[in-house]
């Protein structure tokens, strides 16, 4: 039987302020956008996951880093999906 091939997706950075849901709709978005773990990180400048991963900041990421939204901007792609808000 041929292995079966999986693509991973690139990493996705969902920043906004402390409490404003990002921890409790973090495994909803990384549906959304096809990845498999949440990570939060409090510090941007560590290494992390460039594939597989929805990644929660209160940091905004630098104009360089192209997979990036605002938190607001992440559940606009949620909202009339099935599921929406929970």
């Amino acid at each position: 039987m041929p292995a079966q091939i999986t693509s991973v997706h690139p990493s996705v950075i969902v920043h906004g302020p402390q409490g404003c849901g990002k921890t409790l709709h973090g495994d909803r978005l990384a549906r959304h956008f096809g990845l498999r773990a949440v990570v939060e990180a409090d510090d941007l400048t560590h290494d992390l996951p460039k594939a597989g991963a929805l990644i929660l900041t209160q940091q905004r990421p630098g104009p360089e880093v192209r997979r990036q939204l605002t938190f607001a901007q992440a559940m606009k792609l949620l909202e009339g999906k099935p599921g929406y808000p929970f």
